[in-house]
């Protein structure tokens, strides 16, 4: 059996943490697969170790944009395919005539309605959210099976678009981020204006990411006494950014206390959990962040935005706040860091909880269900 993974548009975020763990991760010989064909833009296919049943392949066209990405698709994807038992659309946007195919659900934003509305009615962002509401609707009505990394994101679909059959197949998370130990919770007096307690939100600077709102909610939080220090990390969207830089214009003095890193680099990242004391995390649109499984299982204590699917995934391993009410982040977090039990607590429970995710989990069900498909197909 041949199966062949459909990446092309998969360039940054979580689609290229997914696609290449799952791969490295995988052994298809166990369910009859010889071979696994992967197409995706170079750099992308970089990141994925080389095996003797992989064939990865790109093309000058998926380095370029959208527009040759689409082109590859239309007059180069269905000759590939002729050789294939089985598609998997990585991005869930397939709408060709090649069956049997799985398509992903990754991108809730498509599907949220009061999320798109936060970009401007005239901006190319919200226009293609539009384009791929429509695009993935039909690609999930006609799949042999649908796969959402969350239960959230299946009811959500399943409020605009009928499946015929749908299976929920969580992310992992690297081991490289698991710590089995980390320095005890101390109380809050014990720090200082020359040792901060650290707080670290990692995620791209976006509409739906509320960085501004935290970033007022500090300076409140500073501004009462409390030595904290805030730490974003990710790249940004243009706009977004914008916002982000003129809340921290308004804190002055205390922008000297939250520093904006920019993007930095997966192998990287592991030194801003390892000096950080908490995790934040504020956004109101999310499928599966693997962001939150990293803090999770860094064994931070962890403060969230109360928004699905969160507590789906972190359950009673965080505390949660309204990330739209200033007010509410500040008084969540005042009471996170005036109790070290609780802080404790929360951190032990969502490690716990970590441990029920894995990448050999997600790419064992994901082959299984791959293997399945092909079998059960009468066409």
């Amino acid at each position: 059996m041949i199966i062949a993974f459909d990446g092309s548009n998969i360039r940054a975020g979580g689609g290229v943490t997914h696609l290449t763990e799952l791969l490295n991760h995988c052994t298809p010989e166990k369910y009859n697969i010889e071979k696994v064909v992967v197409w995706a833009p170079s750099a992308t296919l970089q990141l994925i170790e080389d095996k003797k049943w992989l064939h990865k392949i790109s093309h000058p066209w998926l380095d370029k944009s959208l527009p040759s990405i689409l082109a590859w698709r239309w007059f180069y994807l269905a000759k590939h395919l002729r050789n294939c038992d089985l598609l998997v659309s990585v991005s869930g946007n397939y709408t060709g005539n090649f069956r049997p195919y799985i398509s992903y659900c990754r991108n809730m934003l498509v599907f949220e309605k009061t999320e798109q509305q936060r970009y401007s009615l005239l901006s190319l962002t919200r226009w293609r959210f539009k384009m791929l509401n429509f695009v993935q609707r039909r690609s999930f009505k006609n799949a042999d099976l649908v796969i959402f990394l969350c239960e959230y994101a299946r009811h959500k679909v399943l409020e605009s678009t009928t499946l015929r059959n749908s299976k929920i197949i969580p992310h992992g998370v690297s081991l490289s981020f698991r710590t089995e130990h980390r320095q005890e919770e101390k109380e809050i007096n014990s720090y200082s204006q020359n040792e901060r307690y650290k707080f670290l939100y990692v995620s791209i600077v976006n509409f739906y990411k509320h960085q501004w709102n935290v970033v007022k909610a500090f300076d409140k939080l500073i501004k009462l006494g409390y030595p904290l220090e805030l730490h974003l990390v990710g790249g940004a969207y243009p706009q977004a950014l914008q916002k982000l830089n003129e809340s921290l214009q308004t804190i002055q003095p205390n922008d000297q206390y939250v520093h904006y890193h920019g993007k930095v680099g997966y192998k990287e990242i592991h030194r801003f959990y390892s000096m950080a004391d908490a995790f934040i995390f504020a956004s109101t649109c999310e499928n599966m962040p693997n962001i939150v499984l990293e803090a999770m299982a860094n064994r931070l204590p962890i403060v969230s935005s109360h928004y699905p699917p969160i507590k789906e995934l972190l359950q009673d391993g965080g505390l949660y706040f309204n990330p739209l009410e200033e007010e509410d982040i500040v008084q969540k977090v005042k009471d996170f860091i005036c109790n070290r039990d609780l802080r404790t607590t929360l951190a032990q429970k969502a490690w716990q909880r970590s441990q029920d995710y894995s990448w050999q989990r997600c790419a064992q069900e994901t082959f299984m269900a791959a293997s399945t498909m092909i079998t059960s197909d009468t066409r």
